[in-house]
């Protein structure tokens, strides 16, 4: 039976730390950078590993504030090659999600969960079981939306080049960031599988590391445990 866990402050954690890059390898043309750069950014990731101890799929998180304002950063997820598409990160970032309402409830405020993202899965995905996720599949925000956007882009990814008026579009984000060939091929795929809009507007190059940013709310607690059965 598989076996889901949370371990916090994991980044010198070696053994884990190379099963992560193991595990990554066949989904980047070059895995360093990325890795080094989530573990930086999340202090806490989700395990599941296989009923012999084997990692299947992990997702890195990093709570953290803006000002006044408490926000999760929704870092690096990924699975093993012969284990995708059998709902194992979704479950995942559900176990996020439980966390995340539960953490809410007890210091009586929202936190604003954040990503990036050039792949058109975690786009779908989060758009439909996420609340008031901005920008929505079509790339329109409203105006408190496009605020906090802008604020999250200014903040968090001032290395990037965007535009005030379409803050979700990060150019040049994720430097030395690129999907290998199997991957690249896998998300074409889902490209037109779900009818994303936004990704015909904005055109994203994703050679260049460009990635689109996004926001929204995890759900209650019963449409999650409703998502986990």
């Amino acid at each position: 039976m598989n076996k889901l866990f949370k371990i916090k402050d994991f980044s010198n954690d070696r053994a884990l730390v190379k099963q992560l890059y193991d595990l990554t390898g066949s989904s980047y043309i070059d895995n360093q950078a990325v890795l080094e750069r989530e573990i930086e950014n999340c202090n806490e990731i989700y395990l599941l590993n296989d009923q012999d101890g084997l990692l299947i799929a992990f997702f890195m998180v990093g709570y953290h504030k803006i000002g006044s304002t408490d926000f999760c950063y929704l870092g690096l997820s990924a699975c093993k090659e012969e284990y995708k598409n059998n709902g194992f990160v979704k479950r995942l970032y559900l176990e996020y999600a439980k966390d995340c309402v539960e953490k809410e409830l007890k210091i009586n405020k929202r936190i604003y969960s954040y990503w990036t993202t050039a792949t058109p899965i975690v786009y779908h995905w989060f758009e439909k079981y996420f609340k008031e996720v901005e920008p929505n599949r079509h790339g329109i925000c409203t105006h408190k939306g496009l605020q906090m956007l802008q604020t999250i882009a200014n903040k968090k990814y001032n290395n990037a080049t965007f535009d005030l008026s379409t803050p979700f579009v990060l150019r040049q984000a994720a430097h030395q960031t690129n999907y290998s060939e199997n991957e690249r091929q896998r998300l074409a795929i889902a490209i037109k599988k779900f009818d994303l809009p936004v990704f015909n507007t904005y055109n994203l190059d994703e050679t260049k590391g460009d990635r689109f940013l996004m926001f929204g709310l995890c759900p209650s607690l019963d449409t999650i445990n409703e998502l986990l059965q």
